[in-house]
């Protein structure tokens, strides 16, 4: 799988195999930065009613699916896992996320003064 650097800190930067990504799909790139911060699978439901919340479910689940073809399209195969009920972004040493390189220096730094104290 190719490096993929997703940067939310600043002016948003998606980066594939050193290769900046422009796309002007703004509901995919929300979905990226959603699933790149939480670590964890977020159901479809979730999902679709956080980025269409103003439309019925069915509307809103198909453009789920069509948000997620755009992703896939974008990123390549591989980086976005579905099921009939989750998504997640795959999680490798070729992801880098600014925000968890940043929660993780904050977390090992608080634990540094935490064992100094």
């Amino acid at each position: 799988m190719q490096p993929l650097k997703i940067a939310l800190f600043g002016p948003l930067k998606i980066i594939l195999d050193c290769v900046p990504v422009d796309t002007d799909r703004h509901k995919a790139i929300a979905l990226l930065a959603y699933l790149a911060v939480e670590d964890k699978p977020s159901s479809r439901e979730a999902l679709a009613a956080l980025l269409w919340p103003d439309y019925p479910q069915a509307s809103a689940f198909l453009y789920l699916r069509r948000t997620l073809w755009e992703l896939n399209q974008i990123l390549g195969k591989g980086w976005i896992e579905t099921d009939r009920e989750m998504v997640s972004l795959t999680r490798s040493l070729n992801l880098l996320v600014d925000v968890e390189a940043f929660q993780s220096l904050l977390e090992a730094s608080q634990n540094q003064a935490s064992n100094i104290n």
